[in-house]
């Protein structure tokens, strides 16, 4: 059944890269549906596999089917008629960063240490870092797109902003996405298209604000950073083959630590204003903070 499944997500992918003309693959919303389920689930496949980890070419290529779809989605999409596509795309790699994020962290444990599996440690890493990338590229196109339509889509952004919020509450992939941008100047974009009642609503769901300040203590040890650490420097020492691992992994978790404190002073400080500085939120975050560390923390 498995291999049947395999054949299944490789034919898919083979069409699926050939593909010249979006509208030709989704002429209505309940087609694109289907495509957008085969596209999710052919780049999770690996995700929520627990053997044979070098199947992850094949999502791999699927993610840069994502990403040659969404590219000809902007160039295709006169008067917004491609808008479903997009925002379908973008939530396929909201759902799929929030998946691996779950299986990181246990995969690279089992696998630290085991030399067999240095190459499928790596591939993991470019995945992982590459499915950040798409997701930051997704939010700025569409911030755009939204920007100049100035309206509709409302219900889109409020679920968009709900998978920020839930993605930056995650250790491991809020760690990456601080690498690549430290001040989190793609979260201010985001934040200005919800009013103060729905960010505090999304920071209430997600439970963000009690993350956000737990980092704020870089003495406190971080485990998802130091998952990534340790896979940074075991990667880049099987290429380098010299110096001492734990040396690399210690700056390497000293650099990320650096990058997620400014991430998370600069989500806080966005989400504070936005809101105008209300007592409410403050509270909210606060409350968050108490009740998960406990008043001393």
């Amino acid at each position: 059944e498995a291999n049947g499944v395999d054949q299944d997500n490789s034919t898919a992918l083979e069409l699926l890269e050939k593909a010249d003309d979006i509208e030709d693959l989704s002429p209505d919303p309940d087609s694109w549906e289907t495509v957008r389920k085969i596209l999710y689930n052919g780049l999770t496949t690996f995700i929520r596999s627990d053997d044979d980890i070098t199947r992850a070419s094949d999502q791999s290529r699927f993610l840069k089917v994502h990403k040659s779809l969404h590219e000809k989605c902007l160039r295709s999409n006169v008067g917004s008629v491609l808008t479903t596509q997009l925002w379908g795309i973008a939530q396929n790699i909201v759902r799929a960063l929030l998946l691996f994020d779950q299986q990181f962290e246990s995969f690279a444990a089992a696998t630290t240490g085991v030399a067999e599996n240095d190459a499928s440690i790596s591939f993991s890493m470019d995945l992982y870092w590459d499915l950040g990338k798409q997701f930051l590229e997704c939010l700025s196109h569409l911030a755009s797109d939204y920007v100049q339509s100035c309206v509709g889509n409302e219900n889109e952004i409020e679920r968009m902003m709900l998978g920020i919020g839930l993605i930056l509450q995650r250790s491991s992939v809020c760690c990456l996405l601080a690498a690549m941008d430290p001040m989190a100047g793609w979260f201010e974009v985001w934040s200005r298209f919800l009013p103060p009642s729905k960010l505090m609503a999304v920071v209430k769901v997600s439970g963000l604000g009690r993350d956000l300040l737990q980092r704020c203590n870089p003495s406190k040890n971080n485990v998802g950073v130091q998952k990534i650490a340790d896979t940074l420097s075991m990667t880049t020492n099987k290429i380098a083959k010299e110096g001492s691992q734990d040396s690399n992994t210690s700056s390497f978790y000293d650099d990320l630590i650096h990058c997620q404190l400014l991430q998370s002073i600069s989500v806080l400080r966005t989400i504070i204003l936005q809101c105008g500085g209300s007592p409410d939120i403050v509270h909210l975050i606060h409350g968050q903070a108490v009740d998960r560390y406990g008043g001393n923390e």
